[in-house]
């Protein structure tokens, strides 16, 4: 049965697109865990028995705080299933997801996919495993769309099912595939019905989150112009974001990139200009997570804004067949170099938060996640430094008191941890927080005081507090 024409796109600006995609992820395929990939990956979804694999199908992710109510069952198995090779093969699959988006997207504005494929933010999905479900939701969508703009009922079965897959990765696919079928001449439907059968599963099996408004109203407005911002400034490369020392340059960097978005689409006035700006717009509201704390990850919260930006920069219609010219034969090396720079920062914990630091030296946030890297890392006289910053930064309130004990503890410097600790005479204290405390003063040389904060541990059923209490209350003579 005859189809019609082909649509007038050259094959070079894909090939070109899909090359800058992996030239810029190759940096970072050899590197490991990193911040939420150690507590989600590593130590819960890389151990669950085979199985348990298909109960993420049905129930959002369990057994910790990170990623606990998240409801993404495609990222989530693929997470889960991949983590058992190690996180080269989740950089690997990102890789491949992020070369396909790059290539598809160049069939409906040519060349300008290159600034998709190879710009600087990018390096947050590709070299993070955690941040998976955003490459994968963003290539589905992408494919959704793409597949279901041809005739016939199979291509509408599959970008029906392939939608579904998108919304099930991540649920900023949603954005995606409405913006991407806004832009499309075609309309597929098929795209729509899968986007709805997504949702209506995320509703039947989806977790709940808090959606409190408290403190969010007063972040996200600094959070968007911050993500916006980055489209146009990409530097200095910051892993966290502390939306609190986002400085007023950035916000009107962010707020400037956003006019211009805006006047673009208006000037346009087609469905490609509205479409890009629903992308630029939508994905990083939709991204931000349902309770807006002090920091974020924002660069993978706009990786799908790229779409729009590139919409926006594109002539209308489908990419025209045209020569491609010369230097773009060179575009994947410029991937490679831009890249090359990013991909150490997300090799280790320690060279992650000390790019934040470096970016952010005034964050509490940042310095507190520096020293749980020193610690991790076994490094307690690093970690007390970096607590004893975040300490300080924070107006030596509670919230690095405990970790700073545990830090000058561990690095044999009881006296100091014990004049810490009393210092937070009147605050709430947690079980954790005491037993730490009763140890620096056992090896401060004040057993009395030792014993007094433990007395207050002890239960009907044993000991409460670090693995080390039983021990050391044994040690004190406690019973």
């Amino acid at each position: 049965m005859d189809r019609g024409p082909s649509p007038p796109w050259s094959a070079a600006p894909v090939a070109i697109a899909a090359l800058c995609g992996l030239a810029a992820a190759l940096p970072y395929l050899q590197n490991g865990p990193v911040w939420d990939d150690h507590e989600l990956v590593v130590d819960h979804l890389a151990r669950l028995p085979l199985s348990e694999l298909p109960g993420l199908l049905f129930r959002p992710v369990g057994g910790g705080a990170v990623g606990e109510g998240y409801y993404r069952p495609l990222s989530m198995l693929a997470l889960a299933l991949l983590g058992r090779l190690g996180l080269p093969a989740i950089h690997g699959l990102a890789a491949v997801a992020h070369s396909l988006s790059a290539a598809l997207l160049a069939r409906r504005v040519g060349l300008l996919a290159v600034v998709f494929a190879v710009h600087p933010i990018v390096g947050e999905v590709l070299g993070w495993g955690s941040a998976l479900p955003d490459a994968l939701a963003l290539s589905l969508g992408l494919a959704a769309v793409t597949v279901g703009e041809g005739e016939g009922r199979g291509r509408a079965l599959g970008a029906g099912l392939l939608a579904a897959l998108a919304v099930l990765s991540k649920e900023v696919a949603l954005v995606v595939v409405l913006g991407l079928w806004l832009d499309s001449a075609a309309r597929p439907r098929g795209a729509l019905v899968g986007l709805a059968a997504g949702l209506l599963l995320r509703i039947a099996f989806g977790g709940s989150g808090d959606w409190s408004l408290d403190g969010k109203l007063g972040l996200a407005p600094v959070a968007l112009s911050s993500a916006w911002s980055l489209l146009a400034w990409p530097w200095p490369a910051d892993p966290l974001r502390d939306l609190h020392t986002v400085g007023l340059p950035r916000v009107l960097v962010g707020a400037l990139t956003l006019a211009l978005a805006a006047v673009i689409a208006r000037r346009r006035g087609d469905r490609r200009g509205a479409a890009g700006l629903l992308l630029l717009i939508g994905a990083p509201a939709l991204a931000l997570p349902p309770t807006l704390h002090g920091y974020l990850a924002a660069e993978r919260y706009c990786y799908p804004a790229l779409l729009g930006l590139c919409l926006l920069l594109a002539s209308p219609g489908p990419s025209p067949r045209s020569a491609t010219p010369r230097w773009a034969l060179a575009a994947p090396l410029l991937g490679l170099l831009l890249h090359l720079p990013r991909a150490p920062m997300w090799a280790s914990d320690l060279a992650l938060f000390q790019a934040a630091v470096s970016a952010a030296p005034e964050s509490a946030y940042a310095w507190h996640f520096l020293g749980e890297a020193h610690l991790r890392a076994q490094d307690a006289p690093g970690a007390a430094l970096a607590f004893e910053r975040a300490w300080v930064l924070q107006g030596r309130g509670p919230a690095d008191r405990g970790r700073l004990v545990v830090a000058l503890v561990l690095a044999g410097r009881a006296q100091a941890a014990l004049e810490v600790a009393e210092g937070g005479v009147g605050e709430d204290i947690s079980a954790e927080e005491l037993g730490w405390w009763a140890r620096a003063a056992d090896e401060a040389g004040a057993p009395e005081r030792a014993r007094a904060l433990l007395r207050p541990l002890r239960g009907a059923e044993g000991w409460d507090g670090p693995p080390f209490v039983p021990a050391l209350a044994a040690k004190l003579g406690l019973r």
